[in-house]
């Protein structure tokens, strides 16, 4: 767990724009991404990562509307979740996860990567798509 010393800004990277301070550290839309890579790059740089479950919501939707329409269903029921939230779940549900992820990478494909707006400013945000998990081997 990083402390709050050592959270770089992914806005502080260099790039003319975000999408090169994204590749600069290895998230560029369309590309797949080890999801245990992808959670440390968060952690790192402050950047929220919404996963989705169902690709049409990825492609076709912005989180900023689906946190609004799914404003009224359990964090574990909407079809997105923080990638954080999802692993602590996975983790506390297969004691086996981490050793499965060793063996077979969860690789996630990125759909977007930018900012959104906040009370704060600029947040960093990627949208990725999980695999249907029902169709991988994790034990």
């Amino acid at each position: 767990m990083s402390t709050k010393s050592e959270i770089q800004s992914l806005l502080d990277l260099p790039g003319s724009d975000i999408l090169e301070k994204y590749r600069h550290i290895g998230i560029v839309p369309g590309d797949e991404i080890e999801i245990q890579t992808l959670s440390a790059l968060a952690e790192e740089y402050d950047i929220l990562i919404i996963l989705y479950f169902e690709e049409d919501l990825a492609r076709n939707s912005q989180y900023e509307k689906d946190i609004i329409t799914f404003q009224n269903d359990g964090e574990y029921e909407r079809p997105f979740i923080r990638i954080d939230r999802f692993i602590d779940f996975q983790r506390r549900n297969n004691p086996v996860f981490d050793e499965a992820l060793a063996m077979v990478p969860l690789m996630v494909e990125i759909i977007t990567a930018g900012t959104m707006q906040t009370n704060a400013g600029d947040q960093p945000l990627v949208t990725a798509l999980l695999p249907f998990l029902d169709e991988l081997d994790l034990d």
